[in-house]
Order: C-alpha cells, then structure tokens, then sequence
C-alpha cells in the first residue's frame, strides 16, 4: 500500500498479464479488521508483482480499486475481449452479500456496476466459460450454487453436484471454482471447494473453511462441444 506495512489479504484471483510481464490480480483488504495501525478500510485492491507470486512468500503492491463507500468481496475478473472491458464479479453488501457485475476500461481502476445485485445470498463469485458461453457462478446460504447469465446476471440454473460439500449441519456458502480443462483429460471439467466445518472447539463467532473437495465432470451430451480452451 505504499506505507511499509505488510498485510495478509483473502479471497484472491491472480493472473498474468503478458503485455506487462506482471502478475496482477485482485484481492480482499480484511486485515482492516485486524491490528491495521493505518486505519486502513476494507476495500477490493488491485495487487501486482513481477515476480510469481505462487512461489514461495512474496510482496504485491496493492491498491483500492475505487469501489463506492461499502463492502465487497471475492473478486473474480476477466478482459472481455468483444466488450472491450474488464469486467468483474463480486458479492457486496447489499443487506446481505449479493453478487453483482462490474465493468471498466482499466483493471484497476474505474469500475461501475453493470447489473445486480441478485437476490439470493452470494458468496465465491466467478465467471466461467462453459462450452461457447460464460456464466457467473456463486455459493449460497441457500445450500445451493447457483449459476447466472453474463453479463446480466440473469437466473440460469443450478449446479448440480453428487454428494455437495454439506450436510444438514454444517454453513453453505462455499465457492464453486469450476474450472474447464481442455482435451486430453479424463474429464471436461473438474471443481475445487471446501465445506464449511470447524476445527473442533474453534469458538464462534467465525468465518473458518474445513476439508476440500475435488469433483469432476462432464457435459450432459458427452464431449460433442467445443473445448473452451486449446492446449499448450
């Protein structure tokens, strides 16, 4: 942030930026709610590094996105290339977290909602490309996941999972992570998520995360649809 101060941020959605050579990204300001002797407000920040960030401790420079006054959370971007804009999915507090879609000419800077909030309770937002068309995705309290049109967020269905990372006992809002994998793998698809079981006597009130999960997938027409994305 430009101040000395090192902080630990959440909810994170790293890429590379070829033009650049910079890895860039998006992340969470909670240490805001921590020991911040800055007096830092929690805030969407743009981070970027030119050194891989996924290897071993490193440092992001950061800085707030310019979001309106409030609270937003798990961002996940892309370079809409027909659009001509970034555009940005991410739950904000609207009564309770609901996600929205955001739009600008720069990845850091300059967003404005698009469409949203949704109704339903929302949390790990992203947008993903299945078969020739993208989607937004989130978690829910609802005990369920959900999938939206995009840009406009309109309903377009539910995921469907085998034996879903809860029970009648345990939080919801998981994060789908839905990830397309091009020919050559076993599966078309494949989702990484977690439950939201505690460690054993971790005391309330928390926002813990407890065992992951791996699933796979494929189209319900076997693979006749193109591959979203080409190996290398």
């Amino acid at each position: 942030m430009g101040d000395g101060m090192l902080r630990n941020e959440l909810a994170s959605h790293l890429f590379y930026d070829e033009a650049s050579k910079e890895w860039r990204g998006w992340t969470v300001g909670f240490s805001a709610y921590g020991n911040d002797a800055k007096g830092q407000n929690k805030a969407v920040l743009a981070v970027s590094s030119k050194r891989d960030p996924r290897k071993g401790f490193s440092i992001m420079r950061a800085k707030p996105i310019g979001l309106p006054p409030g609270m937003h959370e798990d961002p996940h971007g892309i370079y809409d290339k027909e659009a001509g804009k970034w555009r940005m999915l991410l739950a904000e507090h609207a009564g309770k977290f609901r996600a929205s879609m955001w739009e600008s000419d720069s990845w850091d800077q300059g967003y404005t909602r698009i469409s949203g909030p949704v109704e339903m309770d929302s949390t790990g937002t992203s947008i993903q490309k299945i078969g020739s068309k993208r989607y937004a995705m989130f978690g829910s309290a609802d005990r369920k996941v959900y999938i939206h049109s995009y840009p406009g967020l309109e309903p377009a269905g539910e995921l469907k999972m085998h034996l879903p990372p809860w029970d009648d006992q345990s939080g919801t809002r998981i994060w789908p992570n839905v990830i397309p994998l091009p020919e050559g793998y076993p599966s078309r698809y494949i989702a990484l998520m977690m439950d939201r079981l505690n460690f054993p006597g971790m005391p309330k009130q928390n926002w813990t995360y407890g065992a992951m999960y791996l699933y796979h997938a494929h189209l319900p027409d076997g693979n006749v649809t193109p591959y979203e994305y080409e190996s290398e």
